[in-house]
């Protein structure tokens, strides 16, 4: 959609940025509420999910992306 293409949708300029938007702060919410209460809970039993794993590094690199 970010090619102009929102506008076949029936979409426009401003619809789509605050559906962007909205998107942006539901994947924050997401991932802080993964970070905070259900990767901590995991790395217990599995070491993928520690701090220092590169899964948090994903989710930087996705929020840099948006």
């Amino acid at each position: 959609l970010a090619d102009g293409s929102f506008n076949k949708r029936g979409l426009g300029l401003q619809s789509f940025l605050r559906m962007a938007s909205q998107f942006v702060q539901h994947l924050t919410m997401h991932h802080t509420i993964e970070e905070r209460n259900i990767f901590p809970i995991l790395a217990q039993k599995m070491p993928a999910f520690r701090e220092d794993a590169e899964h948090i590094e994903s989710h930087k690199g996705i929020h840099e992306g948006t």
